[in-house]
């Protein structure tokens, strides 16, 4: 007998908004049927999940969340940015919320990065957003966990 698994999908960013690939308007992607992962949803999934992304800026974004709320990240800038433009790497904190909210923090030398965001999940797109501004982020990659 084959082993049914559940897919849960979420978005993460190491990147501000005003990088990110593409805004929407909460409100809309609501009404084409949206929903708010939950934070059993989102702690099913977070552990041991890895992301990937390339940033409207042209930066390729990664990290992976380890146990214990740790992970590790690195931004790598896009070819041709001059030599003096490097990588970075850096450790972090994910956690999430008791109302939904997936939290990362960190630690890049030049832009250290802190946020807490909901996840929605629209057909086979997701957005992140601190909802008190309307906005959704909608990044270009999915990451899944099985169950």
């Amino acid at each position: 007998m084959k082993k049914a698994t559940t897919k849960v999908f979420l978005v993460l960013s190491l990147a501000s908004p005003a990088a990110m690939a593409q805004m929407v308007n909460l409100a809309d992607i609501q009404k084409q049927g949206a929903v708010k992962l939950t934070a059993q949803q989102l702690r099913a999934a977070a552990e041991g999940a890895s992301a990937s992304y390339r940033a409207e800026n042209r930066w390729l974004l990664q990290w992976k969340n380890e146990a214990g709320g740790k992970l590790q990240a690195s931004a790598t800038p896009p070819a041709g940015a001059g030599p003096e433009t490097r990588g970075q790497y850096g450790k972090g904190t994910w956690r999430i919320e008791d109302d939904g909210k997936y939290c990362l923090q960190v630690s890049h030398p030049k832009e250290p990065q802190t946020w807490c965001r909901f996840i929605y999940k629209a057909g086979n797109k997701t957005y992140s957003t601190v909802e008190t501004d309307g906005k959704a982020y909608e990044i270009k990659f999915r990451l899944a966990k099985k169950k």
